[in-house]
């Protein structure tokens, strides 16, 4: 399919919108990974401290 200007500018736009929300995504996820391994270390330490 040939695409006009607009609609070719609207495809690599919301491939680039996509893109961005799925790097969004990728931190979000990373920080929840990273705030559970702080949870757990933290978890242990006070039942280290509880022994």
């Amino acid at each position: 399919k040939n695409f006009t200007k607009d609609e070719f500018y609207q495809l690599i736009t919301s491939l680039i919108r996509k893109e961005e929300a799925n790097l969004k995504i990728l931190k979000i996820i990373e920080s929840r990974e990273e705030t559970e391994s702080k949870n757990i270390e933290n978890q242990e330490t006070v039942t280290d401290i509880e022994e």
